[in-house]
């Protein structure tokens, strides 16, 4: 699969006194990109939860390189993998639009049902394998 990116800019009000991003907006501007993500590859999250099909994060680990100042451009990156059987990884990158790293980060996430148990639906392995 081609990568997936979605492009965004950098309000001002997303900033610290420093003038730089603050580090707890970079967890928004990776679960955009996991949403809409989630959505071209065909598990819309609306549709998921009308099916009782509710994603979720177990783990989120971000490793912050530069920071991103405002009115910057930058890209979120989003691919998917399989981890064991009701796990999935989405390996993520904050892109600026020099090219350089801002924010890696590994989010592993699961499938609840309406009763809150981890499962894995065929559906969305399906489209998830379509994507690997």
């Amino acid at each position: 699969m081609e990568e997936y990116y979605v492009e965004l800019e950098v309000r001002d009000y997303e900033l610290d006194m420093h003038g730089i991003v603050n580090d707890s907006v970079y967890v928004q501007y990776l679960e955009h990109g996991r949403h809409k993500f989630l959505d071209h590859i065909g598990a819309n999250f609306e549709l998921m939860a009308e099916k009782d099909i509710f994603f979720t994060n177990a783990q989120t680990t971000v490793k912050y390189k530069l920071p991103l100042r405002g009115g910057e451009t930058f890209r979120v990156t989003t691919s998917i993998a399989r981890q064991g059987k009701i796990r999935f990884i989405f390996n993520q990158k904050v892109i600026n639009s020099e090219g350089k790293i801002c924010v890696e980060a590994e989010v592993i996430g699961v499938c609840l049902n309406k009763k809150g148990r981890p499962f894995a639906p065929d559906e969305i392995v399906e489209l998830v394998e379509k994507n690997l």
